[in-house]
């Protein structure tokens, strides 16, 4: 049997609807609980090429705020060393929901950076979240 509940999210005001009916094989599933969680910053901080080749495409870099109201952001790359190569976001008031940043592979002078492993922090209003990005040509 299909089960279907309506969900109604307090921060934007748009209904979801959750519909359980088993699984992909087709073997029913039943449960009493459901869970449903807020996406937040450790949980989708990402990127997608990864790896990316700097110089012939960018990487997204992608994290979801948590509401309501504006949050206070960084984004920073570092190298391995731990040097600050470039500065995506610093200090910027965003939005709640989900926020798209585009690093092409260049340094803060413009030069693109050499193959490697670099790492994004994002600082959210004080908490820090490390990524790990790899440069590859």
């Amino acid at each position: 049997t299909d089960t279907s509940i309506m969900v109604q999210n307090n921060f934007i005001p748009a209904p979801v609807s959750v519909m359980a009916n088993g699984d992909p094989t087709g073997f029913p599933m039943a449960s009493d609980i459901l869970v449903l969680r807020a996406a937040n910053p450790a949980s989708t901080f990402g990127n997608y090429p990864n790896p990316f080749r700097a110089g012939m495409e960018s990487t997204t870099i992608e994290f979801y705020l948590e509401g309501p109201g504006n949050t206070t952001v960084s984004l920073v790359i570092y190298d391995i060393m731990g040097n600050k190569v470039r500065t995506l976001l610093s200090g910027r008031s965003l939005a709640m929901g989900l926020q798209s940043v585009q690093w092409d592979g260049r340094n803060g002078l413009g030069a693109l950076v050499v193959n490697g492993v670099y790492f994004a922090q994002l600082d959210v209003a004080g908490t820090k979240y490390i990524l790990k990005i790899a440069v590859a040509k």
